[in-house]
Protein backbone atom coordinates (compact mmCIF):
# COMPACT_ATOMS: atom_id res chain seq x y z
CA UNK A 1 0.00 0.00 0.00
CA UNK A 2 2.81 2.32 1.06
CA UNK A 3 4.12 2.44 -3.37
CA UNK A 4 0.42 1.25 -4.60
CA UNK A 5 -2.11 3.97 -2.73
CA UNK A 6 0.57 6.31 -2.04
CA UNK A 7 0.69 7.55 -5.15
CA UNK A 8 -2.95 8.49 -5.22
CA UNK A 9 -2.73 10.46 -2.24
CA UNK A 10 0.77 12.27 -2.09
CA UNK A 11 0.40 13.58 -5.22
CA UNK A 12 -2.14 15.74 -4.22
CA UNK A 13 -0.51 16.52 -1.31
CA UNK A 14 2.08 17.77 -3.65
CA UNK A 15 -0.71 19.93 -5.18
CA UNK A 16 -1.51 21.40 -1.79
CA UNK A 17 2.45 22.23 -0.83
CA UNK A 18 3.38 23.33 -4.14
CA UNK A 19 5.82 20.71 -4.26
CA UNK A 20 4.59 19.05 -8.19
CA UNK A 21 8.02 20.26 -9.79
CA UNK A 22 10.74 19.94 -6.95
CA UNK A 23 11.13 16.97 -4.74
CA UNK A 24 11.92 16.65 -1.11
CA UNK A 25 15.31 17.60 0.71
CA UNK A 26 15.07 14.60 2.95
CA UNK A 27 13.01 11.83 4.31
CA UNK A 28 12.76 9.59 7.29
CA UNK A 29 10.30 7.60 8.74
CA UNK A 30 9.12 4.28 11.12
CA UNK A 31 7.16 1.15 10.16
CA UNK A 32 5.92 -1.92 11.04
CA UNK A 33 6.51 -5.15 8.88
CA UNK A 34 4.57 -8.84 9.88
CA UNK A 35 7.13 -10.56 12.02
CA UNK A 36 5.49 -13.91 10.63
CA UNK A 37 4.31 -15.56 7.67
CA UNK A 38 5.52 -15.15 4.00
CA UNK A 39 4.28 -11.64 3.20
CA UNK A 40 7.06 -8.78 3.90
CA UNK A 41 4.48 -6.13 2.71
CA UNK A 42 4.36 -3.20 5.39
CA UNK A 43 1.80 -2.90 7.73
CA UNK A 44 1.83 0.62 9.46
CA UNK A 45 4.10 3.54 8.54
CA UNK A 46 5.31 7.27 9.27
CA UNK A 47 6.95 9.36 6.99
CA UNK A 48 8.77 12.62 7.04
CA UNK A 49 9.24 14.41 3.68
CA UNK A 50 10.80 18.19 4.10
CA UNK A 51 11.10 20.69 1.73
CA UNK A 52 13.52 23.63 1.21
CA UNK A 53 11.23 25.77 0.39
CA UNK A 54 7.61 24.42 1.26
CA UNK A 55 5.65 22.74 3.81
CA UNK A 56 6.74 19.29 5.14
CA UNK A 57 4.40 16.22 4.33
CA UNK A 58 4.02 13.48 6.83
CA UNK A 59 3.08 10.11 5.04
CA UNK A 60 1.11 8.01 7.88
CA UNK A 61 -1.09 5.07 7.51
CA UNK A 62 -1.37 3.82 10.98
CA UNK A 63 -4.78 2.11 10.99
CA UNK A 64 -6.99 5.43 12.26
CA UNK A 65 -10.16 4.29 11.63
CA UNK A 66 -11.81 6.75 9.06
CA UNK A 67 -8.78 7.81 7.43
CA UNK A 68 -7.40 5.00 6.09
CA UNK A 69 -6.62 6.90 2.82
CA UNK A 70 -6.42 10.37 2.05
CA UNK A 71 -4.95 13.89 2.63
CA UNK A 72 -5.39 16.03 5.87
CA UNK A 73 -4.50 19.50 5.20
CA UNK A 74 -3.46 20.70 8.86
CA UNK A 75 -3.67 24.90 8.92
CA UNK A 76 -3.14 27.03 12.19
CA UNK A 77 -6.76 26.57 13.31
CA UNK A 78 -8.23 23.66 11.63
CA UNK A 79 -7.68 20.90 9.63
CA UNK A 80 -9.06 19.55 6.37
CA UNK A 81 -8.93 16.28 4.97
CA UNK A 82 -9.34 15.18 1.32
CA UNK A 83 -10.62 11.79 0.39
CA UNK A 84 -11.68 10.77 -3.26
CA UNK A 85 -14.48 12.89 -3.32
CA UNK A 86 -14.71 13.31 0.50
CA UNK A 87 -14.33 16.30 2.71
CA UNK A 88 -13.90 15.99 6.43
CA UNK A 89 -13.03 19.26 8.27
CA UNK A 90 -12.00 19.49 12.02
CA UNK A 91 -15.45 21.16 13.00
CA UNK A 92 -18.54 21.84 10.69
CA UNK A 93 -18.34 25.35 11.64
CA UNK A 94 -15.13 25.56 9.52
CA UNK A 95 -16.86 23.34 6.74
CA UNK A 96 -20.24 26.02 6.75
CA UNK A 97 -18.14 29.22 6.92
CA UNK A 98 -18.38 31.06 3.52
CA UNK A 99 -14.52 31.49 3.47
CA UNK A 100 -14.10 28.10 3.61
CA UNK A 101 -16.52 27.29 0.34
CA UNK A 102 -14.64 26.15 -3.08
CA UNK A 103 -15.39 29.67 -4.86
CA UNK A 104 -13.94 31.77 -1.95
CA UNK A 105 -10.77 30.11 -1.86
CA UNK A 106 -7.64 31.77 -3.40
CA UNK A 107 -6.01 28.51 -4.21
CA UNK A 108 -7.78 25.80 -5.87
CA UNK A 109 -6.52 22.59 -6.67
CA UNK A 110 -7.31 20.21 -9.25
CA UNK A 111 -10.20 18.79 -9.94
CA UNK A 112 -10.52 15.26 -11.60
CA UNK A 113 -13.36 12.20 -11.16
CA UNK A 114 -11.99 10.01 -14.79
CA UNK A 115 -7.99 10.42 -15.04
CA UNK A 116 -8.76 8.45 -17.95
CA UNK A 117 -11.33 10.88 -19.56
CA UNK A 118 -8.70 13.82 -18.46
CA UNK A 119 -6.10 12.04 -20.09
CA UNK A 120 -8.19 11.35 -23.58
CA UNK A 121 -9.43 15.03 -23.29
CA UNK A 122 -5.39 16.06 -22.78
CA UNK A 123 -4.59 14.18 -25.57
CA UNK A 124 -7.00 15.77 -27.90
CA UNK A 125 -6.97 19.30 -26.77
CA UNK A 126 -2.71 18.99 -26.63
CA UNK A 127 -2.79 20.28 -23.46
CA UNK A 128 -1.53 18.64 -20.22
CA UNK A 129 -3.52 15.65 -18.41
CA UNK A 130 -4.28 16.65 -14.87
CA UNK A 131 -1.79 13.87 -13.26
CA UNK A 132 0.69 14.94 -16.21
CA UNK A 133 3.81 12.61 -16.32
CA UNK A 134 6.26 15.00 -14.53
CA UNK A 135 4.26 15.28 -11.09
CA UNK A 136 3.50 11.60 -11.52
CA UNK A 137 6.67 10.69 -11.87
CA UNK A 138 7.16 12.69 -8.42
CA UNK A 139 4.77 11.59 -6.48
CA UNK A 140 5.58 7.63 -6.94
CA UNK A 141 9.10 8.33 -6.34
CA UNK A 142 7.76 9.72 -2.88
CA UNK A 143 6.15 6.00 -2.45
CA UNK A 144 9.60 4.81 -3.60
CA UNK A 145 11.98 7.20 -0.55
CA UNK A 146 9.54 6.55 1.91
CA UNK A 147 9.52 2.19 1.81
CA UNK A 148 13.12 2.96 1.44
CA UNK A 149 13.49 5.47 4.60
CA UNK A 150 11.58 3.11 6.81
CA UNK A 151 13.90 -0.01 5.58
CA UNK A 152 17.39 2.39 6.45
CA UNK A 153 15.86 3.54 9.72
CA UNK A 154 16.99 6.57 9.69
CA UNK A 155 16.92 10.09 7.74
CA UNK A 156 18.00 10.40 4.51
CA UNK A 157 19.14 13.20 2.24
CA UNK A 158 18.00 12.98 -1.51
CA UNK A 159 19.54 15.10 -4.47
CA UNK A 160 16.82 15.47 -7.19
CA UNK A 161 18.86 16.04 -9.53
CA UNK A 162 20.79 12.79 -9.87
CA UNK A 163 18.09 11.12 -8.35
CA UNK A 164 19.78 9.68 -5.58
CA UNK A 165 20.35 9.85 -1.92
CA UNK A 166 23.51 11.97 -1.87
CA UNK A 167 25.42 10.21 0.64
CA UNK A 168 24.24 6.82 1.31
CA UNK A 169 25.22 3.67 -1.03
CA UNK A 170 23.25 1.41 0.74
CA UNK A 171 19.96 3.94 0.59
CA UNK A 172 20.99 3.80 -3.49
CA UNK A 173 21.34 0.59 -3.34
CA UNK A 174 17.38 0.23 -2.49
CA UNK A 175 16.91 2.64 -5.91
CA UNK A 176 18.60 -0.23 -8.09
CA UNK A 177 16.12 -2.20 -10.28
CA UNK A 178 15.92 -5.95 -8.57
CA UNK A 179 16.71 -8.77 -10.75
CA UNK A 180 14.92 -10.87 -12.67
CA UNK A 181 13.80 -14.48 -11.15
CA UNK A 182 14.02 -17.22 -13.46
CA UNK A 183 13.43 -16.86 -17.27
CA UNK A 184 11.73 -13.65 -16.99
CA UNK A 185 13.01 -10.90 -18.83
CA UNK A 186 12.38 -7.66 -20.46
CA UNK A 187 13.52 -7.54 -23.87
CA UNK A 188 16.52 -5.53 -25.01
CA UNK A 189 15.03 -2.35 -26.19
Amino acid sequence: MISCWGIHHLDIAQWGNGTDDIGPRSVAGTGVFPKEGSLDTILRWEVRFEYAKATPIVFVSDGTSGYEHGIKFVGESSWVHVQRGAFKASTEAFEQDPQNQPEALPVRLPDSRDHTRNFVDAIRRRTRAISDIGPAVRGDTLCQLALIAVKQKRKLLWDQVCECFSTDQSANALLRARPFRGDWKLPEV
